[in-house]
């Protein structure tokens, strides 16, 4: 039985302890679709399994209210419990679901590991290059013909922004293919002139990277940039090291933890 199949047919049955294995040890995706277009969350809501609700809802499970899967799962529901627990649940930001995708890799399985080995044999190098340099430039460019193999890979780290934006892009392509006689061989996005979206992410990191007296009297001036630790969920102390970092400067007793690429 393949891990999808496996755990929708948890799902209905209540097993928590699987669905909870297939999730963190197997990778297994909660918002994919079985071929009558529903969802794992559903069938947890339809049979009325109000624990392995709330796992998938904390998880990552998508039920945003006004949308064709959050009013599904709300008249699904079996009891008026899971019907509160679906009406108070905080939809998950894409923002919010790449932060903690990421926060798991390296909590769990990315662990104290230097060299990291991508096997699986749909994650295409080429895919990988073009979404780290996205990461690191909030620019993306990308062969026409390897274009689904960034769609493919983009998806699975719960990037939707970046998926919709080439979504966007190859369709406004093939539009404009089917009426010009010059092909496109290079998919690119790049940011609004007005977007300060990278530019608030770097300035995260430089604020978590300074030793708590330095923030608060030994800067002059704010930082031009909007900081906050939400990001991290932690607030980092004198003791502790901030999470992730890749790099570490000592001056004075004073340690700065940051990132190699700033």
């Amino acid at each position: 039985m393949s891990n999808a199949a496996a755990l929708f047919c948890s799902c209905r049955g209540g097993d928590i302890d699987n669905v909870r294995n297939l999730v963190e040890n197997g990778e297994a995706e909660l918002n994919l679709r079985d071929q009558w277009d529903s969802t794992p969350l559903y069938y947890a809501c339809l049979c009325g399994h109000e624990d392995l609700v709330k796992y998938l809802l904390n998880n990552g499970a998508r039920c945003a209210p006004n949308t064709f899967d959050g009013e599904r799962c709300l008249y699904a529901a079996l009891t008026d419990r899971i019907k509160n627990i679906l009406r108070s649940y905080k939809a998950i930001t894409p923002e919010c679901m790449r932060r903690d995708s990421y926060r798991e890799f390296f909590r769990r399985k990315w662990r104290d590991r230097s060299v990291i080995e991508l096997k699986h044999r749909l994650v295409r190098p080429w895919a990988f290059n073009a979404i780290l340099q996205y990461l690191y430039t909030d620019r993306l460019y990308i062969a026409m013909d390897q274009i689904d193999d960034c769609l493919r890979l983009a998806k699975h780290c719960k990037l939707e922004y970046l998926e919709n934006q080439l979504q966007m892009r190859l369709n406004s392509i093939q539009m404009f293919g089917t009426s010009k006689k010059r092909s496109i061989t290079v998919v690119s996005i790049e940011p609004e002139s007005q977007s300060t979206s990278l530019q608030d992410a770097f300035g995260r990191l430089a604020e978590i990277a300074l030793p708590s007296p330095f923030t608060a009297q030994q800067f002059p001036k704010p930082f031009p940039f909007e900081i906050s630790l939400d990001l991290f969920e932690v607030v980092p102390s004198s003791e502790d090291p901030p999470p992730f970092f890749d790099v570490c400067f000592v001056v004075d007793s004073y340690r700065f933890h940051g990132h190699k690429v700033l």
